[in-house]
């Protein structure tokens, strides 16, 4: 397995506007990274959840992983807030649902 991508309800306790919503997660194994491989992945799930249940949905970043932040806008999504999760720093986005 080289990564995975996919959708949860994780309740985080970040707040309504982030713990309503389904969160989208994906990571890549290093020795795959900068092959196209998780943007053909990603994007192949935000497809099938926009067929099967469009609408919102959020994920969680670090802010220092600007290849998962160029992803997550490639894929639609814009940064709600600034965060903290299990003490580290986080971006919070939201995917308003397909463009």
């Amino acid at each position: 397995m080289i990564g995975q991508t996919g959708f949860f309800f994780a309740a985080r306790g970040l707040g309504e506007d982030f713990d309503s919503h389904p969160e989208a997660g994906w990571v890549l194994a290093s020795e795959a990274r900068g092959t196209g491989f998780g943007l053909e992945a990603a994007q192949a799930a935000h497809e099938w959840f926009d067929r099967i249940m469009p609408g919102p949905l959020v994920a969680m970043i670090d802010p220092d992983n600007t290849v998962s932040l160029r992803l997550a806008a490639y894929l639609g999504y814009a940064e709600i807030r600034e965060s903290e999760s299990d003490g580290a720093a986080v971006v919070l986005l939201r995917r308003h649902g397909p463009p």
